[in-house]
């Protein structure tokens, strides 16, 4: 067949202008494709052939169409089509390229039936639209970010009061049953249960809204001893899950939450990608990066500590490695991923300073490693003491305000105020707050961050108490003051235990506590 015969002889829809055949033979924006209507390639110009990854025409020519170029052999029937008595329509095609690489195409499939060639053929004339498709589709993914982002502060905020409601009355719980161990260790574990619950939504909520804080001096030796036995619960019998932990592990600067949720993260991901029985081992180890490699990586620090997860499963395949770190890119089916893992993993690595990086193999599974940097700087923690008995926490007798619009939140906190030995008055803050508020002595208020009107009930509240110290349960969305003159607001993050709520109102009377 000679495309440029018929191209010269039977012009387009007849126009008088016969636009010359070698523009769009030798175009390297158009790409044209010609097949016979049962789908074997007779003809193509240089930039299909390049789009499609072959080195010359001879490559393609006799090959099926429907199963060897398409992408999906169903689009064939929008070729069919072409071939019937219609209006010729704008196409979209997506083909496989040599790579395994999809290429995403939009032209016009037409029916070519002249008097050079023997036999009707169907003749398709693209352009290249992945880029546009790309950048499509990242705009998509940022719109639906900004979505996620958007429902996990709201539901974050409805989960952080039911588990402080959950973890402040299994604390008075846990105070009235003491002299049981055994029901006290139970209700402990429950505790601690939810408190974990909140670590996750909190998770999700700073990955949405690109912030996070509570960054501490973590040993990450330790973190790791303490949650092997919860992921090899959570592997089962067909995977054989091993730790090794070097000796003398620096300390991090982290958010814990943060570095569990990247182990996890990796650890299922690994799983995932083993079928049938496996092995995956998990190492923390220091280690030194060199100048060359920390540019490269943009780390900032020489001395770091890793922690690798390394599976047997069967590698990552070359088609896919510059996209597994693409928010809501998985491979594991809707049912199963929501390709949020491994982005969440590179975001954390980032925000704590550090990096992932990945070595993989087709046949000798996959490593993936978490780098961050160590730090000389002395802890800032406190003993635990989640367990410590009333009599030893900090009291006082002063009247304390408390504002939220859920009826078990503001319970929840009165008692444990009250149990503490102060005066309690409670506001859904729905009515005019200044109504419950006594002619003197009021001291300090508790104020839900996400009540109805915040800033307006702040402002009335300290018009007619200017001295109120003010504590902001949750992430505080109500105007902050710089100032020290006692009407600063101080932050208590949900769910809080009884120790915490305790310190928290005994420094905000005491005026040990800035505003943050």
């Amino acid at each position: 067949m000679v495309i440029g015969e018929q191209f010269q002889q039977r012009p387009l829809d007849a126009v008088p202008f016969v636009l010359p055949a070698q523009l769009v033979l030798g175009s390297s924006v158009l790409a044209m494709v010609c097949v016979t209507t049962s789908g074997e390639i007779l003809s193509a110009n240089r930039t299909f052939c390049r789009l499609l990854g072959a080195e010359s025409l001879p490559e393609l020519l006799g090959k099926d169409f429907k199963t060897d170029v398409l992408a999906d052999a169903a689009q064939w029937a929008r070729w069919e089509a072409a071939a019937a008595p219609a209006p010729r329509i704008a196409q979209d095609v997506a083909i496989t390229t040599t790579t395994g690489q999809v290429v995403h195409l939009h032209g016009e499939i037409r029916l070519v039936n002249d008097s050079v060639n023997p036999s009707p053929y169907l003749a398709g004339i693209f352009t290249d639209v992945t880029k546009h498709m790309q950048i499509q589709g990242a705009l998509q993914r940022a719109g639906r970010m900004e979505m996620v982002g958007a429902l996990a502060g709201g539901i974050m905020h409805d989960l952080n009061n039911l588990l402080t409601i959950l973890v402040g009355n299994l604390y008075l719980v846990g105070e009235a049953v003491r002299g049981d161990p055994a029901v006290f260790e139970k209700t402990k574990r429950a505790r601690d249960a939810a408190k974990r619950g909140t670590d996750l939504t909190r998770q999700l909520l700073s990955f949405a809204r690109a912030d996070s804080d509570g960054c501490r001096r973590v040993n990450l030796a330790e973190l790791m001893t303490n949650l092997e036995p919860l992921l090899s619960r959570a592997m089962g019998a067909r995977i054989e899950l091993t730790t090794d932990i070097g000796a003398d592990i620096a300390p991090v600067m982290a958010d814990p939450a943060q570095v569990e949720s990247v182990v996890v993260n990796l650890t299922k991901n690994a799983a995932d990608a083993i079928d049938g029985d496996g092995k995956i081992c998990i190492r923390v180890a220091n280690t030194r990066v060199d100048a060359a490699r920390r540019g490269a990586l943009g780390l900032s620090s020489r001395r770091c500590v890793g922690i690798s997860v390394a599976d047997n499963g069967p590698g990552i395949p070359e088609a896919i490695k510059d996209k597994i770190f693409e928010p809501f890119f998985s491979t594991k089916g809707k049912s199963r991923g929501t390709g949020l893992g491994l982005s969440m993993v590179r975001w954390i690595a980032k925000e704590l300073d550090g990096t992932i990086e990945f070595d993989t193999a087709p046949g000798r599974g996959t490593t993936f490693t978490l780098l961050l940097p160590a730090t000389a700087l002395p802890s800032s923690e406190t003993p635990a003491d989640s367990t410590m008995p009333l009599s030893t926490l900090p009291t006082g007798t002063e009247t304390t305000l408390v504002i939220a619009d859920d009826p078990q939140l503001r319970q929840t906190v009165k008692e444990s105020l009250e149990i503490l030995g102060y005066r309690v008055i409670c506001s859904d803050g729905l009515r005019d707050p200044l109504e419950e508020l006594p002619a003197t002595g009021i001291h300090l208020l508790l104020i839900d961050r996400a009540i109805q009107h915040g800033n307006e009930i702040l402002e009335a509240i300290r018009t007619r108490v200017p001295s109120i110290r003010i504590v902001s349960i949750g992430e505080s969305d109500v105007q902050r003051s710089d100032d020290d003159d006692g009407a600063s607001i101080v932050k208590m993050p949900q769910p809080f235990a009884l120790i915490d709520i305790a310190r928290t109102v005994r420094k905000t009377l005491d005026g040990a506590v800035n505003a943050q």
